[in-house]
């Protein structure tokens, strides 16, 4: 019988995602017209840090065309991935996210997401099929400490 190692990071790599926080880094932003050419399907992707190139890609729909990248965030889109995400790259809240852009302004360019590192709460959603699949809902700046 062969000898067979396996470390945390290989364990938690094959487990389903459990509702945490996990370190990533932002790898791939892609913004994509919809078949039928009504909405612009935003994939980004994360590589989870502590667990050796384990990627996540997590998709969301937007039902209006042209502005950030290929993408003009509606309000729901604005409000539950856009800010949030933005506010944790940048280590402040939305609030004071939301002054900054009521101040100056903001322009931004998906590609200058790639690189970015954050925290981001995952856990398993609903596919639209009636199955599972790991889904991002929350963000955190990526040195804030969690559980809070």
């Amino acid at each position: 019988m062969a000898l067979v190692e396996l470390t945390p990071q290989e364990v938690k790599r094959g487990m389903a995602w459990t509702g945490d926080y996990y370190k990533v880094e932002i790898i791939d932003w892609k913004d994509a017209e919809s078949k039928d050419k009504k909405s612009i399907n935003t994939v980004p992707t994360y590589k989870v840090v502590e667990l050796q190139n384990n990627q996540l890609a997590d998709d969301y729909q937007d039902r209006t065309i042209g502005g950030l990248g290929a993408t003009s965030f509606n309000s729901q889109m604005r409000e539950r991935v856009l800010m949030p995400l933005l506010a944790a790259i940048e280590g402040v809240t939305v609030i004071e996210l939301q002054e900054r852009i009521k101040e100056k302004g903001i322009k931004l360019d998906s590609k200058d997401l790639i690189g970015k590192r954050l925290q981001v709460y995952i856990e398993m959603g609903d596919n639209g099929s009636g199955g599972l699949m790991p889904k991002v809902t929350r963000y955190l700046p990526y040195n804030d400490k969690v559980p809070f």
